[in-house]
């Protein structure tokens, strides 16, 4: 019996490991379409990809149990009846199985910007968490790219993220201000993927698109700090594994880290020691500077040459 279409469905293919089909219901499928814009993504649907479902959240009170509110979804392929289990992410409800692929959404009734902007935050942890399984993860970075190379800014609120994204001269393209997931590529390489800067939907609103699929080769890693004497300072690979961490963990505590004390500990560690690799493979360094600096001009002093370089 082949399976019924969707009311709504994405593809999101970040690479082979990373891959989903992101489906929604009828009363789901505005806020599904939104998301989808945000991040890039093209329509589509797969039975064969694991997939996000995205359901209207029910009544706590109902007495279901332990099983998700699927509706219609039950009729995708595999989908087990009973043995779910349930995190809650306010203002969202998470469904997983240990014997299904799927992952059920349970999204409030609202229309107010705020809430779907959590909502859509929250409903990316699977892709982060999966990340840190292959040696990737989100860092609270922004993405820098010329002639194909490209750094992070690293930094938590309030270090110049945002203001060195805004000074960047037209030759540079500014892929993402706040969010950046790393992930290894092939002989120690790496490639980062922008991602939104969620505070922009529930803060203001509205936000830019980010192509999330989009990858890009990335050269060096930078920590902004505010100086009165500018200039790039080399950092040991101790101090920078310490600091990609940090980076990182500022991302994983508001996505879901804290779900449950054992995957707290279990992620830590994951992050910990992916922190460690990358800060082996790239060269780190401590960006320092003014209002009034180009320190974009040190920025791609990080880039290894090309031959019109020379």
């Amino acid at each position: 019996m082949m399976e019924p279409r969707p009311a709504r469905s994405y593809l999101l293919r970040i690479n082979e490991h990373l891959a989903w089909c992101l489906i929604g219901t009828d009363l789901t499928c505005a806020w599904l379409e939104k998301l989808a814009r945000i991040l890039g993504l093209e329509r589509g649907y797969s039975s064969t990809l694991p997939g996000l479902l995205f359901v209207p959240r029910a009544d706590e009170a109902d007495g279901r149990g332990d099983e998700p509110p699927l509706g219609d979804m039950a009729a995708r392929t595999g989908l087990p009846e009973g043995g779910w289990k349930v995190d809650r992410l306010r203002p969202v409800r998470m469904w997983t199985h240990p014997e299904a692929r799927d992952i059920v959404f349970e999204l409030p009734d609202s229309r107010e910007p705020v809430l779907d902007a959590v909502s859509m935050f929250h409903a990316v942890f699977p892709i982060y968490r999966n990340a840190t399984h292959i040696g990737g993860m989100p860092l609270h970075a922004a993405l820098v790219e010329r002639h194909g190379r490209a750094a992070l800014l690293c930094g938590a609120s309030g270090t110049g993220k945002s203001t060195c994204c805004r000074r960047f001269p037209q030759e540079w393209n500014v892929l993402a201000d706040d969010e950046t997931l790393v992930l290894p590529g092939r002989s120690g390489s790496y490639l980062a993927h922008p991602f939104p800067t969620w505070s922009d939907y529930w803060l203001e609103g509205t936000g830019r698109t980010r192509k999330v699929e989009r990858a890009v080769p990335l050269a060096s890693l930078l920590f902004l700090e505010h100086s009165e004497t500018p200039g790039l300072v080399p950092m040991g690979q101790g101090e920078a594994a310490a600091r990609i961490n940090r980076s990182a963990l500022q991302i994983y505590e508001r996505s879901g880290l804290h779900l449950e004390r054992p995957l707290h500990a279990r992620m830590r560690v994951r992050v910990f020691d992916n922190s460690c690799r990358l800060a082996r493979s790239l060269p780190a360094f401590m960006l320092r500077t003014s209002l009034s600096s180009p320190f974009w001009e040190d920025v791609e002093k990080t880039f290894p040459e090309l031959p019109e370089d020379r």
